[in-house]
């Protein structure tokens, strides 16, 4: 997981929540590594505003969420 963003604590419940397709890109690129700025990029965002966008995006609830959910899903453990 790339520093800097914020782990929720796994005994939380975290159900999957409805995220915009750009938003769950962005989880999806992020968790494989990229960069907030670069995985806003991928997820179709503004090259110019890309690193804004990700920091917007990472204080979304919603989007936290999903983070913690693909970090401790099972079937993406290495």
């Amino acid at each position: 997981m790339p520093d800097g963003i914020p782990a929720l604590p796994i005994n939380r419940q975290i159900r999957q929540v409805a995220l915009s397709p750009r938003q769950t890109i962005f989880c999806q690129r992020l968790v494989a590594g990229a960069s907030g700025a670069e995985a806003a990029r991928l997820a179709g965002y503004s090259a110019v505003a890309a690193a804004q966008q990700a920091s917007r995006l990472l204080r979304n609830p919603k989007v936290l969420a999903e983070l913690n959910r693909l970090q401790t899903s099972p079937e993406l453990q290495h």
